[in-house]
């Protein structure tokens, strides 16, 4: 982990999942895991501090499944706006704590190595306009997304189903490609079959 510096953890885990079918897919067992406790793990084993879920559809059924983590949740009254809705309601309450950056964790990819999250840490450096940190793959950006204080404003500011790709496009100058060896950061379950990949 980056010394120095206070990295939070922003796990999303409030959208409707219609792809997926009638269950709610961040209950889905990945090796014996639900894949929203196995992220709240991923984060935790990267040194991620503090950590905080965004909930919305289904809020009652996340909360409680989280329950025995060292997690604190969040209600986004206006999850069925979409993405960007969460990503604010997160930053919002954390940007009054003293942090440095935020890693943005999407609550359906449980298979990223936690080592590639600290890979993002350790190439956040604000002194040399290191704000955006980016893991890559094969040449193929992934997820999750490292955002610097500096970007806090931007991304209260999203909408509807606007992520950080926006962010990242227009801020070429200060992002950085982190080169890892993890297939985790491509891989997002929208149906049952994606799980089993």
């Amino acid at each position: 982990m980056t010394e120095g510096f206070k990295i939070a953890g922003l796990i999303l885990a409030a959208g409707f999942s219609k792809r997926y079918g009638s269950k709610n897919k961040l209950l889905k067992e990945v090796d014996g895991t639900s894949m929203i406790c196995r992220v709240s793990q991923l984060a935790e084993r990267a040194f991620l501090s503090p950590r905080l879920v965004v909930t919305g559809y289904q809020m009652e059924i996340i909360e409680k499944e989280l329950l025995g983590e060292n997690i604190k949740t969040i209600f986004n009254k206006s999850y069925s706006q979409g993405m960007g809705t969460s990503i604010a309601c997160g930053i919002k309450l954390l940007r009054s704590q003293m942090i440095d950056a935020v890693v943005v964790l999407l609550g359906d990819m449980p298979n990223i190595d936690p080592h590639s999250i600290v890979c993002l840490c350790n190439a956040f450096n604000p002194a040399l306009n290191h704000d955006i940190c980016v893991p890559v793959r094969n040449d193929k950006q992934g997820n999750p997304v490292l955002f610097g204080r500096n970007y806090f404003n931007a991304l209260l500011a999203l909408r509807g189903d606007q992520g950080g790709k926006e962010i990242i496009r227009a801020n070429q100058d200060s992002v950085v490609k982190v080169n890892v060896f993890d297939h985790g950061i491509h891989i997002d379950v929208d149906r049952e079959i994606d799980v089993a990949n």
